[in-house]
């Protein structure tokens, strides 16, 4: 039996100067993408670099080659490293490993939607952006919930589930939006804009009694809890946004008005 290698994974700094790229490196990485996480996130793992004493190529990175790029792009100074010292062979098999293994990954479509559209206040940071989180919603297996089933069920419906039992489809919503807008929506108010950079347009409706609701799911408005409890919906996708108001419309006929973006009520 082949023995498995062990490498001294200690995190160091390196200076971005110092370290090169994998000279045959296949990957081609979204380098602006990576550094929007990092500029967000900050660097949370460690590149791999490679000492070179056994291939004659100094410092090479053999996992994390477009992370040095994007550091670079954003003038970083430092990155944090772990070295190990292969020959040329287990150096390729590295860098193949690395890509490889990522691309054989697949995503649990409900948790990818909890996780984006319930977890975090907003995408910053995560390579999503509007349209991708409506693709995603497109594209979503929603399986309906077995509603003529007796046999109590505590468990909480998924993303999927829920989008199921309001009805929700994926095609273009039939109420056109624009960034920017405010819509009263029965006792909620709806601000289509950013959580971060457009924090102006929405922050000043933030009163005594509202709850807020950033990245509201479609049917939100038409549960139970939104006849007793005042919302404040903050939706930058206008997709969503537009989806929104067509299911409040739909349950709602009289309830959804556009409002000057400066009105309050």
């Amino acid at each position: 039996m082949t023995q498995t290698p062990e490498h001294d994974l200690a995190v160091v700094d390196f200076n971005v100067t110092e370290l090169a790229r994998y000279y045959r490196n296949p990957r081609r990485g979204d380098v602006d993408a990576i550094a929007a996480s990092l500029a967000a996130n900050g660097q949370y793992r460690p590149i791999i670099v490679n000492t070179g004493r056994q291939t004659g190529r100094p410092l090479e990175v053999l996992a994390g080659n477009h992370t040095l790029d994007a550091a670079k792009q954003l003038d970083w100074s430092t990155v944090k490293a772990v070295t190990v010292d292969v020959d040329d062979v287990s150096a390729a098999r590295i860098v193949a490993a690395d890509n490889r293994t990522s691309d054989l990954g697949t995503y649990d479509s409900e948790a990818l939607l909890a996780l984006l559209t319930e977890d975090l206040p907003d995408l910053d940071g995560t390579g999503y952006d509007d349209d991708a989180l409506a693709e995603l919603m497109r594209n979503a297996d929603a399986d309906p919930l077995n509603l003529d089933d007796d046999e109590d069920d505590d468990r909480a419906p998924s993303t999927g589930e829920r989008l199921a039992l309001a009805d929700v489809t994926f095609d273009d919503p039939a109420t056109e939006v624009h960034r920017g807008q405010v819509w009263r929506v029965g006792r909620h108010t709806l601000v289509i804009a950013r959580l971060r950079d457009e924090h102006h347009l929405w922050a000043d409706r933030l009163t005594d009694g509202t709850v807020f609701a950033p990245y509201p799911e479609p049917y939100l408005t038409t549960t139970t809890e939104a006849r007793e409890t005042p919302f404040l919906l903050v939706q930058p996708n206008l997709f969503l946004a537009g989806h929104l108001l067509d299911k409040h419309r739909a349950a709602f006929p009289d309830e959804t008005v556009e409002l000057d973006a400066g009105a309050t009520a």
